[in-house]
């Protein structure tokens, strides 16, 4: 009976490890990824600008 509950533990254990190393990797990608975009579309605005003057 422990053996099985603490088997059951264990596997639900597992399975939320290996969610967070599935799904942060990809999370920090997508908020790096946002972050170069914002970087970039403020840079092009300056660049329009400079441009029209």
């Amino acid at each position: 009976m422990q053996i099985q509950k603490y088997l059951k533990e264990n596997k639900r254990n597992l399975k939320i490890k290996i969610r967070k190393l599935i799904i942060s990797p990809i999370l920090e990608k997508l908020i790096v990824f946002k972050k170069i975009i914002k970087i970039y579309s403020f840079f092009m605005k300056q660049n329009l600008f400079s441009k029209k003057t």
